[in-house]
């Protein structure tokens, strides 16, 4: 069995947040938020359209450091893969 997967420093939530609207500001204009939960050494990425709907981005994995893996994801029934870092 692996090891249980640690969830980030306090601040990395904050900053990975702020990161990711800055960054969808500029990329994903037709969006009007992008949303990140946070669960088990994992940061689930969802961005918001103006109707309302919810797509899936991709799952961030946090790896003991401020640099996390990434996983993208097409749509919710894609799954996710772990990226190699």
């Amino acid at each position: 069995m692996g090891a249980m997967l640690k969830n980030p420093p306090e601040s990395m939530p904050h900053h990975l947040r702020q990161r990711l609207n800055e960054h969808a500001r500029s990329r994903w204009p037709q969006l009007t938020r992008v949303d990140v939960r946070f669960r088990a050494g994992f940061a689930d990425v969802a961005g918001t359209l103006p109707s309302g709907q919810s797509l899936p981005l991709g799952r961030l994995r946090f790896a003991g450091s401020c640099t996390p893996g990434a996983s993208p994801s097409t749509s919710p029934s894609d799954g996710h893969q772990d990226a190699s870092t």
